[in-house]
């Protein structure tokens, strides 16, 4: 019997050697396993949250998540997604069904609310696994906060596009319509005395006609589809006889500050087409603080761009710049409106105190001047607008003095245009002219 029983006792004792290295084989797996999730999780480039399934609450989150939310590790760890306030009820209401209905969520778009407010847009993805002690939730956050902006940027972009197409069409049919009423007027007020009851209503007819011309040079300018006489110009006289003017024109409770260095910047510009950007940008924050005053204030400054220039500058080529600022103490700019506001008769103010077309104007001229104009403004904390002009290296031209003699002589003008009526005009106004 001896001999059987020192064999039982080799085996077990073989058995229970071999479950031990089974067991720390297991172990050193699982040892490696968990090094390879932990590498994977902590060094993600994108956020990932590990939560409880039952009870929702955070309990690991890796160095990207907390860069995500502004949350140190420690704020984090125990508490739920719902008393963090990183959603709103909607949201996670979404995110419920959908991981009830599939099992999983994949790319689900939600807004994501971080520590200091700002709303970020992440792409969700959620899947259930097992660690050890039970299951967890693995949610990744992509986020594409970026990307949506620069969507909605082009979105914006083909829009103002789109309409100005629109409004440049229908502002050239116009604007043959008005050369025929306003001069025909006033050739009939050259044939009409003053003593004539006509001629008060004949100078009616052409104010009403100038007013109407002004609205459609407007639409023409924010359609981008104006002939404009582009020319070296030094830029800082153009913003001094603004401000200057506006001196004048603004109520006394706004004050006006102007940091401007002159080191004779030039860029290829309609010197109108600034006057009139400026004029209007300055009369737009003006009427933002009539209420409270305030300081309007405008900037110059010469900036360089490069490839890695910030996100509010699209669209322009690397280089050297012109940067116009003009900011306001007021009320600020709602966000929700920010792709509107350049839209032509988009206003805030009450009836009868904006057309909604000298942002669109100024957009409009912008552009074609090959620049652009950005706003940043939060409510309550004022706007500032930014306008980027390309500088160039030509100096300004010398403007010449006109001659005031009218020149006549006998020979023959040849007239061309597609509407007989502006045709017979030119020719009536000509022979007029000698």
């Amino acid at each position: 019997g001896a001999p059987i029983y020192r064999d039982n006792k080799i085996g077990a004792i073989i058995s229970i050697a071999r479950d031990i290295t089974e067991r720390r084989l297991l172990e050193q797996i699982l040892r490696e396993n968990e090094l390879k999730f932990r590498s994977l999780f902590d060094f993600s480039p994108q956020a990932i949250a590990l939560t409880e399934k039952e009870t929702g609450r955070l309990m690991d989150v890796n160095q990207k998540f907390c860069e995500l939310t502004q949350y140190d590790k420690s704020e984090l760890l125990g508490k739920t997604t719902t008393e963090m306030g990183f959603y709103s009820q909607t949201d996670r209401e979404r995110f419920i069904a959908e991981f009830k209905t599939h099992g999983t969520v994949n790319g689900l778009e939600m807004d994501f609310i971080t520590k200091d407010g700002s709303v970020l847009t992440e792409l969700m993805f959620c899947r259930l696994v097992s660690l050890g002690d039970g299951p967890y939730l693995l949610t990744i956050f992509v986020d594409v906060t970026l990307q949506k902006h620069l969507e909605n940027q082009l979105r914006q972009a083909q829009k103002m596009e789109s309409i100005g197409t629109l409004s440049g069409g229908i502002a050239h049919d116009f604007n043959n319509i008005l050369s025929i009423i306003i001069g025909n007027t006033e050739l009939a007020l050259d044939d009409v005395p003053e003593a004539n009851s006509a001629h008060f209503n004949l100078e009616e007819i052409k104010s009403a006609g100038l007013r109407a011309k002004n609205i459609v040079s407007q639409l023409l300018a924010f359609s981008r589809k104006t002939d404009q006489d582009l020319k070296p110009v030094a830029i800082v006289p153009v913003i001094k006889d603004a401000i200057q003017f506006l001196r004048s024109t603004i109520p006394a409770s706004i004050d006006i500050y102007a940091d401007i260095d002159d080191a004779g910047e030039t860029v290829l510009a309609d010197p109108v087409g600034l006057n009139q950007v400026m004029m209007n940008l300055c009369i737009n924050a003006s009427h933002a603080m009539e209420q409270t005053g305030g300081v309007l204030t405008v900037n110059m400054e010469s900036v360089i761009l490069d490839t890695t220039s910030d996100k509010n500058e699209p669209g322009l080529p690397p280089g050297d710049y012109v940067k116009i600022t003009v900011s306001d103490t007021g009320p600020g700019i709602d966000p929700k409106i920010f792709d509107k506001i350049f839209d032509p008769y988009f206003t805030t103010k009450g009836v009868g105190k904006g057309s909604g077309m000298g942002l669109a104007v100024v957009h409009g001229i912008v552009k074609n001047h090959n620049g652009t104009i950005f706003v940043d403004s939060e409510p309550g904390k004022g706007a500032v607008f930014s306008i980027l002009l390309p500088k160039i290296d030509e100096k300004p031209e010398v403007k010449a003095e006109p001659s005031m003699d009218l020149p006549t002589g006998s020979e023959t003008i040849l007239f061309v245009d597609d509407e007989p009526s502006i045709m017979k005009l030119g020719q009536r106004m000509m022979e007029r002219l000698g």
